[in-house]
């Protein structure tokens, strides 16, 4: 008695179970399709969109950042002419017509306060012409150490960036020192 239940059982349930009859309409398959693939080139469009978008943030970023990170031209002050150097016949040539790394050369050469100021117009030519602030980073630590006292004077005009900091450091090494002893 239980197996004729169970056939009747599973009799009533196969409708439900089985898949349905009815044909697909062909047109709503079609339409269906080309909904879904219109869809997905819509979002792969965005996803590329989206990534030139943020390559070019990032390039414009970096533009900036060279932008605001570079030196500002040497300008004469407003009411007054900048001075042109008149070329010698004889004599060494000017601290401006030599590359940073002659005067580099030369600070190595000389002592105290003039090796001190070589070292720094050789770091200000490596930042400024070359943007060269390894070379420029170690011609000023040269300075401060060849002339301890640079360290009093921070002169906004002419001291980049680089110099300034190294300047304010080395003041606060001092004071840390003064504060141990």
């Amino acid at each position: 008695m239980s197996d004729t239940m169970d056939r009747q059982f599973h009799d009533d349930l196969d409708h439900l179970l089985a898949p349905p009859v009815s044909a697909a309409d062909p047109l709503l398959r079609e339409r269906m399709r080309e909904r879904t693939t219109r869809s997905l080139r819509r979002q792969r469009q965005l996803r590329r969109l989206g990534i030139a978008a943020a390559l070019a943030a990032c390039y414009a970023a970096g533009l900036l950042t060279v932008w605001l990170l570079r030196s500002a031209p040497d300008v004469a002050p407003p009411g007054q002419q900048a001075r042109v150097d008149q070329p010698r016949e004889s004599g060494p040539p000017s601290v401006g017509e030599q590359t940073p790394q002659q005067l580099e050369m030369l600070a190595e050469q000389a002592d105290g306060v003039e090796s001190a100021r070589l070292y720094v117009a050789a770091g200000r030519k490596f930042g400024r012409d070359f943007a060269a602030w390894d070379a420029a980073l170690r011609c000023y630590r040269n300075a401060l150490d060849a002339d301890p006292d640079l360290v009093n004077s921070i002169d906004p005009e002419h001291d980049d960036w680089l110099l300034v900091n190294l300047k304010k450091a080395r003041m606060k090494e001092r004071v840390y020192a003064s504060d141990l002893d």
